[in-house]
């Protein structure tokens, strides 16, 4: 007996409890050839026929009820289970969230995130952070690379500026700050700084 599929064993049980097969088919959202073609895959895989004919009406047999009556409350129970564990993780409340990312890019961040749940951080750098990600092992990752991987993808998060600081002595008159105004750099001592300085380039 090869392993039964769990639709299969849904299907006959929906079966057992209506009154057609057009009326199974319905309620499991399917249509009737589906659902003829796992009821007949269930029953090649079961030591005995589910079903027989009375006259030209299909009907189950004594194994097919045993069966129907022993899988009836255990689906029921599987249902209750998977209401149950989705009422859990529908709460904001029980969410967990994992967050890797190098931990100077993370921290000026982390007292900003409002977040009802548990949020825990990860820190990490360059190909490890996609590679974790990939693995499933983080559900968030902040990077400052485009990760050269096909099996994600990425988007800006964050727009950080940077601040020019001139002594003013050397600046009588307000800098213009374009491609040509900024060649006064050459000439001038100046500080350029960021939260983040490998941000900045030359």
């Amino acid at each position: 007996m090869h392993r039964l599929s769990p639709s299969w064993l849904e299907a006959f049980v929906t079966t057992a409890d209506s009154k057609t097969l057009v009326e199974a088919a319905k309620a499991l959202g399917i249509s009737q050839p589906t659902l003829s073609r796992q009821l007949q895959q269930l029953e090649d895989n079961l030591p005995l026929p589910l079903f027989e004919f009375q006259g030209r009406k299909k009907v189950l047999t004594h194994y097919g009820v045993a069966l129907q009556r022993a899988l009836q409350s255990r689906l029921s129970d599987l249902t209750n289970i998977v209401t149950q564990v989705g009422a859990h993780f529908s709460d904001p409340k029980n969410a967990h969230l994992r967050i890797m990312g190098r931990r100077e890019v993370l921290h000026p961040f982390i007292p900003q995130l409002a977040f009802e749940g548990t949020l825990r951080f990860f820190y990490a750098e360059g190909e490890a952070i996609v590679e974790a990600m990939v693995s499933r092992k983080t559900d968030i990752a902040v990077t400052q690379r485009l990760p050269d991987s096909l099996h994600v993808t990425a988007k800006p998060l964050f727009k950080r500026g940077f601040s020019l600081v001139v002594p003013k002595k050397f600046s009588p008159v307000k800098p213009e700050f374009s491609a040509r105004g900024l060649k006064f750099l050459k000439d001038w001592p100046c500080l350029a700084f960021s939260d983040d300085f490998h941000s900045l380039g030359e």
